[in-house]
């Protein structure tokens, strides 16, 4: 602490100033380091160091600290190399990756020479075989050719991978598949019964009137007819199986498509699947209520809507269907408490006054003398009464009344209450 020449206490800090290589420890706001690792000079915000001297930096590429080695020769990284001594490196590397190209070759039948940019070299190739002895090899392998009809230039035996067994419109030949037949014959093993091969095109297998039999009749291919039977050598329709079948998918069908059907001696055949609809008819008896079923093959059935039984509730309608006229006509609940009601056949209700109401009925009654029950909610121990005060073809009316404890004394009071309207 100090004081100012006004007399007050105040706070001094004394900049602490460092040269090192590492930062000071416990630095205070303002502390200066000459950082000598990258020479450059910080002072300390309160938080981090802030380089505050960017001249050091523009040092590392000065004058001092370039190389002025031009051939980069040596291993150094302490100077940075200049553009020149980068060009010169860059341009030795490339000029001894620069080779001549092959300008020319010639032979005069002795000599091989080849020319290259400015060099060349040769070789003298007078030591090989002589033409004359070519020239007697060459008729010999002709010759060899001529004679085994082999058509690989050396003298090697022929086998039948080397044998054209073909002509060139792909017809076999006999003059050529001899050899070939001669080696299978002698190959053991080698044959169509034991080995796998690849077709490597269609191929077309005249059969005369020859047929073709797998395993004893498991697959036979007629010859003479053009048909195939699975299960039988003598099959009597282009395809004839003798035995059960089974397709393992079918693709989804459309309403004129077309059903399968099987004669008794197995044919399958066709059927559309119009004629396959059965007609029949429904007719109802609206007086009655019956209801008749007629079949194609002219029988019927009759059935009966509704019971002809003593007392039955349900009777037959116009539309000759089964009727049940309810006796119930309306029913519901009345909740003073909330000013609510919830009813069926009823459209509206009106509170007249403490414990009196009116509701009006959905549809009128046949008359105006209709039972109405009523009954009440009542949890305590007072005498409630209701009572039905009006009725009409289309509305009704109740009371509830509460008897007083003297003789002849009662009030109006609304209780909760539930009605039923009911009709001859």
């Amino acid at each position: 602490m100090a004081i100012n020449h006004k007399g007050t206490q105040v706070s001094v800090r004394n900049t602490v100033v460092t040269t090192a290589d590492s930062a000071p420890s416990d630095p205070l706001q303002n502390d200066i380091w000459f950082d000598t690792v990258a020479d450059v000079t910080k002072v300390y915000n309160g938080t981090i160091w802030l380089t505050i001297n960017l001249d050091a930096l523009a040092k590392k590429e000065d004058s001092t600290n370039k190389s002025t080695d031009i051939n980069l020769a040596d291993v150094t990284n302490t100077k940075f190399p200049t553009e020149l001594a980068v060009k010169t490196y860059v341009d030795t590397e490339l000029a001894a990756l620069v080779d001549d190209d092959i300008t020319n070759v010639s032979f005069d039948g002795t000599l091989l020479r080849v020319d290259e940019g400015t060099t060349n070299f040769s070789a003298n190739l007078s030591a090989l075989e002589e033409s004359a002895d070519i020239t007697a090899n060459t008729a010999l392998i002709n010759n060899h050719i001529a004679a085994d009809d082999d058509l690989s230039a050396t003298n090697e035996l022929q086998n039948a991978a080397e044998v054209s067994i073909e002509d060139t419109a792909g017809n076999y030949t006999a003059t050529n598949v001899e050899a070939a037949l001669a080696e299978l014959a002698t190959a053991p093993g080698k044959n169509i019964y034991s080995d796998n091969g690849t077709l490597n095109d269609n191929r077309d297998i005249t059969q005369s009137n020859f047929d073709l039999n797998f395993d004893s009749n498991t697959l036979v291919i007629s010859g003479d007819d053009d048909r195939i039977g699975i299960g039988t050598a003598s099959p009597s329709t282009k395809l004839d199986v003798n035995g059960t079948t089974r397709i393992r998918t079918l693709p989804a069908g459309a309403g004129s498509d077309e059903l399968v059907t099987v004669d008794t001696n197995g044919n399958l055949k066709k059927l559309p699947i119009s004629s396959m609809e059965t007609k029949t008819s429904i007719a109802q008896n609206t007086g009655t209520g019956v209801i008749t079923h007629n079949s194609e093959d002219g029988t019927s059935q009759a059935v009966n809507l509704v019971s002809t039984n003593t007392n039955n509730s349900i009777s037959v309608g116009s539309d000759g269907g089964a009727y049940y006229n309810s006796p119930i006509k309306a029913y519901g609940i009345l909740i003073p408490a909330s000013n609510t009601y919830n009813a069926n056949g009823i459209s509206s209700a009106v509170k007249n006054g403490t414990g009196r109401y009116t509701f009006t009925m959905s549809t009128p009654r046949s008359s105006a003398d209709y039972p109405i029950q009523l009954s009440l909610l009542e949890t305590g121990s007072d005498r409630i009464n209701i009572y039905v005060t009006a009725q009409t073809t289309t509305t009704f009316s109740f009371s509830i009344i509460k008897e007083g404890s003297t003789f002849l004394t009662y009030s109006y009071v609304d209780r909760t209450c539930y009605f039923t309207i009911l009709d001859f």
